[in-house]
C-alpha cells in the first residue's frame, strides 16, 4: 500500500530572497501511521514555484525524519532541465524503512558540489514524498 506525505513549503531557498535562507526545515502536513517491510522505496516529487527567477539549475538535495529513523542525504540531479519554474520533478531513492514521515530537510547545492554561491536561489512550492513497498521477502 502506498502511502503519501505532503511538505508545504512556498518559501525561497535564496540568499539574497525571503530571509536569506538556502536550506528549509518542513513539518509533515499529514502523519498517518505506515507498516512497511524492512527496505522501502521514497518517490520525492518537488514542485517549483511558477514565479519570476523561481528555478534552479543547482542539484538539490533532501533527508527524511521518520519516527524510527533519519534516511541519508539524497542528492536529486538536475538533468535534462529540471527545477523549472510551474515544474514538478520526480525522483525515487531506496532506504531502510523510516517509520512514520514526520520532516525533511531540502536544500540545493551546485553541480560540481562546492558551497552554494550568493546569487542561487530556487523557490520551492511544495515537496510530496510518497513511501511504496519494495516487495523484500
Amino acid at each position: 500500500m502506498d502511502e503519501t506525505f505532503r511538505f508545504p513549503c512556498d518559501r525561497w531557498l535564496a540568499k539574497n530572497e525571503d530571509d536569506g535562507q538556502i536550506m528549509r526545515e518542513l513539518a509533515c502536513g499529514n502523519n498517518d501511521t505506515v507498516d512497511l517491510n524492512d527496505k522501502t522505496k521514497y518517490e520525492i516529487a518537488t514542485t517549483t514555484a511558477n514565479t519570476d527567477k523561481a528555478d534552479t539549475s543547482d542539484n538539490a538535495w533532501i533527508v527524511l525524519e521518520g519516527k524510527k529513523a533519519r534516511s541519508k542525504e539524497f542528492v536529486m540531479e538536475n538533468k535534462k532541465k529540471k527545477f523549472q519554474g510551474g515544474a514538478t520533478d520526480t525522483f525515487e531513492f531506496s532506504s531502510k524503512h523510516l517509520g512514520e514521515i514526520a520532516g525533511i530537510c531540502l536544500g540545493h547545492i551546485t553541480k560540481d558540489g562546492k558551497k552554494v554561491k550568493g546569487e542561487a536561489s530556487w523557490h520551492v512550492m511544495e515537496v510530496v514524498v510518497t513511501e511504496k513497498e519494495l516487495g523484500n521477502k
